[in-house]
């Protein structure tokens, strides 16, 4: 069958929040047949999304290699229009465009700023790449049919066809359901002052501090422990984890599905999100503080004055220096301590999340495109 819409995200796996929880199955709802080329173990149909598997994509040389067998896959699809993620699928989204297609370019983070913190990139050479990549998303934003933003700077050097559509958390459904069963099974700890991460885990995510800190916190009495979820890339970086004094008060559960996390998160008393100042980072829109938020659960999240201008008035979390173990520590003292006014802020951001920012609002700008091309 044709596709109405061909989704390539080579750099995603299949269960991508953004690409395949959010926006294909989204769009599939909405009646639209989407066909997804990503990475995934096998073809298979997932919430009438068709998925379908692509060439081994983990080298970075094969990535250049693969894209003519990418655009000939793509083409064989068919479809009305093909929606591109991320930098790596620009070249292809322009031989598209010459051949006469409906082209959609969808940009996750501000990877000008990512390229200047890529280790494998040679230093010398990085600056120049950045530009060169701000350059053609910035030809890409002006010639294709529509280009998705995540954050409002990126959105301030497109072009006119440029739309922010934020990760706004999911609020409904299918995964929030199945998170709320799975809480049931994990057990509970009353006198265990419980704290959670989720996300990736690497050197710029802060962690060091964080576990020091829950360390301190027991030290002076507290009973208190950290669930530990994501994906470590480096096993030199998850080492020296293990190897921290405090490291004894983490349960670290690997990589989870989202609902999993979203069932521990469920049974937290606080969310960290204490990211270093790299990158992009302090201009992100911080997806995690909103799922904590949707689970009435406070944060704890580093200070960048882009989320506190956002959030701070909402009285749902703590903003603390994100290097600082001390400032950390006495985040988790104070809502440790004041458990009334740690269940307001639970309710105030799940009610700001359910009522103004969440997918299911933020998905309408993503159809009110597709209703206009197809």
């Amino acid at each position: 069958m044709k596709s109405d819409i061909c989704i390539l995200a080579p750099v995603h796996y299949w269960d991508d929040i953004r690409v395949f929880k959010k926006e294909a199955v989204t769009l599939a709802k909405s009646g639209y047949n989407v066909t997804v080329y990503t990475r995934a173990e096998k073809n298979m149909i997932e919430n009438n999304v068709t998925i379908k598997k692509i060439p081994n994509y983990n080298n970075r040389l094969k990535r250049f290699i693969l894209q003519p067998k990418l655009l000939y896959l793509i083409l064989k699809e068919r479809a009305k229009v093909i929606h591109l993620h991320n930098p790596d699928t620009l070249l292809i989204g322009f031989i598209l465009k010459l051949l006469g297609k409906k082209v959609v370019y969808d940009t996750h983070e501000d990877f000008t700023k990512r390229i200047l913190i890529r280790k494998w990139i040679p230093v010398p050479l990085r600056k120049s790449l950045a530009r060169f990549v701000k350059y053609l998303e910035l030809i890409a934003s002006k010639l294709f049919d529509a280009t998705f933003v995540t954050q409002r700077d990126i959105l301030k050097r497109m072009g006119n066809k440029a739309q922010l559509i934020e990760n706004a958390p999911i609020t409904e459904g299918n995964i929030v359901d199945e998170a709320y069963h799975i809480s049931n099974d994990i057990e509970e700890r009353p006198d265990t002052f419980r704290s959670i991460y989720i996300g990736a885990i690497s050197e710029n995510r802060g962690l060091i501090e964080v576990i020091k800190s829950i360390k301190k916190l027991n030290c002076s009495g507290v009973k208190s422990r950290l669930w530990l979820a994501g994906k470590c890339y480096k096993d030199s970086f998850m080492k020296e984890l293990e190897g921290i004094d405090g490291w004894e008060y983490v349960d670290y559960l690997g990589t989870l599905k989202q609902e999993e996390a979203f069932a521990y998160v469920i049974k937290s008393d606080v969310g960290f999100i204490t990211i270093y100042d790299v990158g992009d980072h302090s201009k992100t829109s911080p997806n995690k503080i909103f799922e904590y938020m949707r689970f009435s659960i406070p944060f704890i999240a580093s200070n960048f004055n882009n989320w506190k201008e956002r959030l701070d008035s909402l009285n749902a979390g703590l903003f603390v220096d994100p290097t600082s173990t001390e400032e950390i520590l006495s985040a988790l003292k104070w809502l440790y301590n004041n458990k009334d006014q740690r269940i307001i802020m639970g309710q105030n951001g799940k009610e700001y999340v359910l009522r103004q920012y969440n997918w299911e609002k933020e998905s309408e700008k993503l159809l009110k495109v597709y209703r206009e091309l197809i």
